[in-house]
C-alpha cells in the first residue's frame, strides 16, 4: 500500500479516517474542503472563488487559469453535490441542465472541466453515463421536462425548445466528469490544509537555512536595538563596521541572526501547516513571559539582553499544535523579532 493511501485509511484523533470523516461534513464544510483541495493542483490555478448557495449558477467552485478580468476567460468548474449517498443520475440532471442554460445564456463561458465532487463518490449507474458523453447528451434530453425544465429556477421556465433545443444537441458533453473522494484526498495532502483538517501525520519540519550574509534590509531595528546594547557594556558607541575588532560581539551578533532566522523559519513553516496566527500566538506568550524582565536593573543593555533571552528559554508556553516545533533558537529569535517590532528594548532609556 502507498504511503498516501495509508495515510487515507489511517484514523486521526476523531477517530474517523479521512474517508469516513468528509462524509460526515455538512454541505458548506464540503465546499470549503474542496476549495482547500484545489490548492493541491500542479499549475496552480491563477484564482479560485467558491460561489456555492443561491444564484451560483451551478458552479460551487471556480478555478481560474488565466486573469478572470480577461476575456474569453478559461475556467474549471466543480460542483460539490452533497448527499448521504453516491451521485445518482438523477441528482445531476439538473446541475447539467444549469451548465447549458447559463452558458447558452453567456452568463459565463463554456469552461475548460466541468467535475462532479461529492463526498460519497457518484454511484455506479452514473459512472457508466459520465464516461460516454453522448449517452450523457441523451439522457439530459430525454429527462429534461421533469429535472431541468422547472428546476433549474424559481422564477423561470426553461422548455428545450428553440435555440437552446439546439445548442443542448451541439454541447461537447466530454468536458462534464467527476472526482472521487480518494483522489480528493490525495490532492488534498499536497496542501498547507491537511495536517489542520486531519492531524493522521504530522509536517516535519527542515532545518532552517543559515542567516544571509549580509544583514538584511528588515533586520535593521532589532540590529540597531542589538548594537546599543553592545555599546551600553563598552560604555562606547558601536558599528557594524566595528565588529570586525570585537570578535566575541562579532560571534554573539551571527548567533543571534541565526536566531532570528530560526523563529522566521517557523513562522513560515507555521503558516503553511496550522492554524493562521499560530506563530503570533506563541510570539505573544513570549512577550508576557520576558516583559517583566527588562523592567528589572541590570548592570547594562546587554545583560538585560542575556537575562530576557535565557526568561525565554525556560518559560512553559500553553500547549497547541505549533509548540513541539518550538527549538530553544526559536524562543531567542522571537525574542529579537520583538525588539525588531520595537515591543521589547534591551537598554533602558533616561
Amino acid at each position: 500500500m502507498s504511503e498516501a493511501a495509508n495515510q487515507r485509511l489511517s484514523p486521526n484523533q476523531s477517530g474517523l479516517t479521512p474517508l469516513k470523516l468528509i462524509q460526515t461534513y455538512s454541505p458548506e464544510d464540503w465546499e470549503a474542503f474542496i476549495e482547500e483541495w484545489t490548492e493541491g493542483f500542479d499549475p496552480a490555478y491563477t484564482q479560485v472563488v467558491r460561489i456555492g448557495g443561491a444564484g451560483d449558477l451551478g458552479r460551487d467552485i471556480i478555478g481560474h487559469l488565466g486573469d478572470p478580468k480577461v476575456r474569453p476567460w478559461s475556467c474549471d468548474v466543480y460542483q460539490c453535490k452533497h448527499y448521504d449517498h453516491p451521485l445518482r443520475p438523477s441528482e445531476s440532471y439538473v446541475e447539467l441542465g444549469k451548465l447549458c442554460v447559463f452558458t447558452h445564456r453567456d452568463d459565463y463561458p463554456i469552461p475548460r472541466h466541468y467535475r462532479f465532487v461529492p463526498p460519497r463518490g457518484v454511484g455506479p449507474k452514473l459512472y457508466n453515463l459520465l464516461n460516454y458523453p453522448d449517452r450523457i447528451k441523451a439522457e439530459l434530453i430525454s429527462n429534461w421536462d421533469q429535472y431541468c425544465r422547472n428546476e433549474i429556477s424559481d422564477k423561470e421556465e426553461f422548455p428545450l425548445t428553440g435555440s437552446l433545443k439546439d445548442y443542448v444537441e451541439a454541447f461537447d458533453f466530454s468536458i462534464v466528469g467527476f472526482i472521487q473522494p480518494a483522489q480528493a484526498l490525495t490532492q488534498h495532502q499536497r496542501t498547507k490544509y491537511w495536517y489542520r483538517r486531519f492531524k493522521s501525520e504530522p509536517p516535519v519540519r527542515q532545518q532552517p537555512p543559515d542567516a544571509p550574509e549580509n544583514v538584511q534590509s528588515h533586520e535593521m531595528p532589532y540590529i540597531a536595538s542589538l548594537l546599543e546594547a553592545y555599546a551600553d557594556h563598552l560604555k562606547r558607541p558601536v558599528t557594524l563596521d566595528d565588529l570586525n575588532g570585537l570578535p566575541n560581539f562579532l560571534s554573539h551578533l551571527r548567533s543571534t541572526r541565526g536566531y532570528f532566522f530560526s523563529a522566521e523559519a517557523l513562522d513560515r513553516f507555521s503558516r503553511d501547516h496550522f492554524t493562521p496566527g499560530a506563530f503570533n500566538t506563541i510570539k505573544k506568550h513570549v512577550f508576557d513571559g520576558v516583559i517583566d524582565m527588562t523592567l528589572l536593573t541590570h548592570a547594562d543593555g546587554l545583560a538585560c539582553l542575556i537575562e530576557v533571552t535565557k526568561q525565554a528559554l525556560t518559560l512553559v508556553l500553553p500547549p497547541s499544535d505549533l509548540l513541539p516545533y518550538v527549538w530553544p533558537a526559536d524562543r531567542k529569535g522571537i525574542c529579537h523579532h520583538l525588539a525588531n517590532d520595537g515591543k521589547l528594548g534591551w537598554v533602558k532609556k533616561q
